[in-house]
């Protein structure tokens, strides 16, 4: 089966890499500015993306305050940047509410129904506690997946739920704000150890480990881990594990 796998750039300040971008057949995307026509430019980028701004308002405590501060500062932007491209963009992310759930799904169709007269591909946000059920069906040929949230959620379920659901109906699928290369392996880590730990909790130590001591509890985990490891996250090697024993309970850190 044959997969397009194509990249995004938010703006940069230098020709030089826009030439290297272009080069590499990268495209651009623009995000919704309070700055305006100062900060949406396609830079002469033929592969446009755009996105709605609501990741600027992710410091608001609750989803429905984050959601009130998009309104009040970025929904003319975002209506503006549409006036401006959105005839032309191939990728639209559809207004959503970071780490919202289902208070950012509702958001997101009343929008989705507004955007359909653009030519682009729509792209559905799924944020935090978001499951396939709850989006598979909005999804098609014209609809994709947009995978927001906080980094643990968006790594975390990316392969179980979002990957698997994008292949099984076709559509175009886009991880927002894919961060560095540690960050995805800080993120698969942290998979490793919750599930090699999940494996104990909750359980009679006895029944698991002969004699299970802190230190043994301790070699149990590492030799665990330390195989997991280089089977998710190529080159990565255990070197250090720290358990703090408690009266009634041990914590890995």
């Amino acid at each position: 089966m044959s997969v397009e796998l194509r990249a995004y750039a938010s703006r940069t300040g230098t020709k030089r890499n826009k030439d290297a971008l272009r080069l590499a057949g990268w495209g651009i995307l623009i995000c919704a500015s309070k700055h305006g026509l100062r900060e949406h430019r396609d830079e002469g980028f033929s592969d446009v993306m755009l996105d709605n701004g609501a990741w600027k308002v992710r410091s608001w405590p609750s989803p429905a305050e984050r959601l009130a501060a998009w309104l009040d500062l970025y929904e003319q932007p975002w209506l503006d940047l549409l006036d401006l491209y959105g005839h032309k963009a191939r990728l639209v992310v559809v207004p959503d509410v970071y780490s919202g759930g289902h208070v950012s799904l509702s958001h997101s169709l009343a929008w989705l129904a507004r955007l359909r007269v653009l030519p682009g591909t729509l792209l559905l946000p799924v944020q935090d506690g978001l499951t396939p059920d709850d989006v598979r069906p909005h999804l098609g040929p014209n609809v994709g997946l947009f995978v927001g949230g906080s980094d643990t959620w968006k790594w975390d379920s990316l392969r179980e739920a979002w990957g698997p659901l994008a292949q099984e109906l076709g559509c175009w699928l886009h991880v927002g704000k894919a961060g560095s290369g540690r960050m995805v392996e800080r993120c698969g880590i942290r998979r490793v150890v919750k599930t090699v730990v999940r494996e104990l909790d909750h359980k009679v130590l006895n029944e698991v480990i002969l004699n299970p001591t802190a230190e043994r509890i301790a070699l149990y985990l590492w030799d665990c881990i330390d195989d997991a490891l280089p089977r998710t996250l190529d080159g990565c090697k255990l070197v250090g594990l720290r358990l703090l024993e408690g009266h009634n309970a041990v914590e890995l850190s």
